[in-house]
């Protein structure tokens, strides 16, 4: 259901540190219920998009264990808002597979979400 919410236009890796460009699909059904004639990215869609992306950086599918916090700061309209920043800081931790992740969903000076949580490598 999320492979075709967003696109990814570009991607910066630098130890441990992962940002990538990405376009929203206003077309998305998502946007079509969510809220018809004024859409809004759902913020479970938000931490699905920081999920797979955290995949993406460490090359592996991923659950996700704990959210520690989350601050939906300004809604992501797809119209408005297609194309977003998302950064995301990865590091291990004293467990082999579990990672800790600070991620920021932006668009310039604006932050929409920031988020830290812990996900584990799927085997």
């Amino acid at each position: 259901m999320f492979r075709d919410l967003y696109r990814i236009n570009s991607e910066i890796i630098s130890e441990g540190r992962y940002t990538f460009g990405l376009t929203l699909d206003a077309s998305h059904r998502i946007y079509q219920v969510h809220f018809p004639g004024t859409p809004i990215t759902p913020g479970a869609c938000q931490l699905e998009i920081l999920r797979q992306l955290a995949g993406r950086a460490v090359g592996s599918g991923v659950s996700i264990l704990e959210v520690r916090n989350i601050k939906y700061l300004r809604v992501i309209s797809p119209e408005t808002d297609p194309d977003i920043t998302v950064e995301e800081t990865v590091s291990g931790t004293e467990v082999p597979g579990i990672f800790k992740c600070n991620a920021v969903i932006c668009a310039g000076d604006t932050v929409f979400t920031k988020t830290s949580f812990t996900f584990k490598t799927e085997e």
